[in-house]
């Protein structure tokens, strides 16, 4: 995600420096693992940031109703989780490199959820009820 207001965005392959076609957002989420930069114009000057390496792990989001859903995504850090079974439910949250950054049970329908202190990234969020295990993933800016 880019900071910048009031500008315009062009996402990049770092490999080769290849504009991503369409990608022209604030925001881009990575398909694959690559390492990825933005150009950002504002009053007719522009920047490329960095190329940051990005590594796609085997955790899959799952496509199908998952009985949960979080809230706002992209977030700040703080989002909300409401499910509809709060029995025998926990959450963990990991990072790109697949540690384990925050664990809870779910005790209500709606739960607040603060990893703000965590750096801004991708995070999947793992939510057990009982045997079935269902992830999603939530951009932190």
């Amino acid at each position: 995600t880019a900071n910048a207001t009031s500008a315009t965005y062009q996402w990049i392959n770092c490999n080769g420096y290849v504009p991503i076609i369409g990608q022209i957002s604030q925001s881009y989420t990575v398909a694959s693992s690559g390492s990825y930069a933005v150009i950002v114009t504002k009053n007719g000057c522009s920047a490329t940031s960095s190329c940051h390496a990005v590594i796609i792990t085997g955790i899959n989001e799952t496509i199908t109703n998952s009985g949960f859903s979080l809230y706002p995504n992209p977030s700040k850090g703080r989002f909300v989780i409401e499910t509809n079974q709060t029995e025998n439910s926990s959450i963990e949250i990991y990072n790109l490199i697949g540690a384990i950054c925050y664990h809870a049970t779910i005790t209500a329908a709606k739960t607040e959820i603060d990893i703000s202190k965590q750096p801004s990234g991708i995070y999947f969020v793992k939510y057990n009820h009982g045997n079935t295990i269902y992830t999603k993933r939530i951009i932190i800016e």
